[in-house]
């Protein structure tokens, strides 16, 4: 099973955006944020291959597009 092992600067993208979220959305949106985010690096680590090719930015890099989430 591979692993994902977010690097110092993603981790910090990650709590500003729950940051953002909560000051702008509240609580509950701020982490169903936090949640899909969660959720597409576990489809990712579940399945590799559906990664789209981001090798522009490093050999060996993927991105994917889980779901967008529109704040209610």
């Amino acid at each position: 099973m591979y692993k994902i092992h977010p690097q110092v600067k993603a981790r910090s993208d990650i709590k500003k955006i729950w940051l953002y979220s909560y000051k702008n959305f509240g609580v509950i949106q701020a982490d169903k944020y936090f949640d899909e985010l969660d959720a597409g690096m576990d489809t990712l680590r579940d399945n590799p291959l559906i990664g789209a090719s981001c090798e522009y930015i490093r050999a060996g890099f993927a991105r994917f597009r889980r779901k967008l989430v529109i704040a209610k």
